[in-house]
């Protein structure tokens, strides 16, 4: 499953691998992305040890 991020900054949904692209060429004034999933935020390269998380179905109905 591919983890989004949301950019503080600009507030573009940003897959995973497409983070560095955001940062260099899209949204310099990116500050930290904050998971979709899970709502963690990630500043600077810490995002790429955020590798799984809550899923949706956990977030909402608790304990599966």
């Amino acid at each position: 499953k591919m983890v989004f991020f949301t950019c503080n900054a600009c507030g573009q949904s940003v897959k995973k691998n497409q983070v560095e692209k955001h940062y260099r060429t899209e949204c310099p004034n990116c500050e930290y992305l904050s998971c979709l999933d899970c709502g963690t935020d990630f500043y600077g390269d810490d995002y790429a040890q955020h590798t799984s998380c809550v899923s949706e179905a956990q977030k909402y109905q608790g304990k599966l």
